[in-house]
C-alpha cells in the first residue's frame, strides 16, 4: 500500500503541477515529440523508474535517506526532496484519496490512460502561473459533486477564464479526481 500511495502521490503531484519543474517536463515533452512512440516508451520507463526511487527513499530510515539523497546530482536531489516533503505534509485522508484516484486511473482503458498522461505532459509544459491557476481550479472542482462540476465548467466565467485546450485538460483531469470528504 505504501508503494501504491507514494507512486500515486508523485503521479498526481505531477498531474496538478505541484512539484514538477516546468523545464524538466517540457524537455521531456520535447524528447517525446521528437522521438515519437519510442520516446514515449522511454519517457514512461524513466517516470516509472523515478517513482520506484521515490518509493524506496520514502521507506528508508532518515539517515539512510539523507545519504542516498546526498549521492544524487543537485537538481535531481531537489526534485526528490520536494516530492518527499509534499508527501510527508499530506494527512492520512489525503493519502487515501490519492490511492483511490490511482486505482480509478488504473481501471481506465489504456487509451484513456494515455490521454490523461498526454494531458499531464501538456499541463507540465505550461508556464507556472497558468499551471497554478489550473491546479487551483482542479482543487475547487474536487469539492463539487458531478452536477456542480458540470455547471461550473459550463459557466461563462469558466469559459472566459480558460482556453478551449485548458478547459479540455481540466475536464480530463477532473474525471479521475475523488471528491473531498
Amino acid at each position: 500500500m505504501r508503494c501504491l500511495t507514494t507512486s500515486l502521490a508523485a503521479m498526481l503531484m505531477a498531474l496538478t503541477g505541484l512539484s514538477v519543474p516546468a523545464r524538466a517536463q517540457s524537455a521531456g515533452t520535447r524528447i517525446v515529440l521528437a522521438q515519437g512512440r519510442k520516446g514515449a516508451i522511454a519517457a514512461r520507463r524513466q517516470e516509472n523508474q523515478f517513482l520506484r526511487h521515490l518509493d524506496r527513499l520514502q521507506r528508508m530510515p532518515p539517515e539512510q535517506r539523507r545519504r542516498a539523497l546526498n549521492a544524487l546530482p543537485p537538481e535531481r536531489r531537489q526534485l526528490f526532496e520536494r516530492r518527499l516533503e509534499e508527501y510527508a505534509r499530506m494527512n492520512p485522508e489525503q493519502r487515501e484519496r490519492l490511492a483511490r484516484e490511482l486505482d480509478n486511473f488504473r481501471q481506465l482503458p489504456p487509451e484513456r490512460q494515455r490521454a490523461l498522461r498526454d494531458t499531464r505532459r501538456k499541463l507540465a509544459a505550461m508556464p507556472v502561473p497558468r499551471r497554478r491557476q489550473i491546479a487551483r481550479e482542479l482543487r475547487n472542482l474536487r469539492g463539487m459533486d458531478d452536477e456542480q462540476r458540470r455547471a461550473r465548467m459550463d459557466s461563462s466565467e469558466f469559459k472566459e477564464r480558460f482556453t478551449d485546450e485548458e478547459r479540455q485538460m481540466i475536464g480530463d483531469l477532473s474525471s479521475v479526481l475523488e471528491p473531498e470528504a
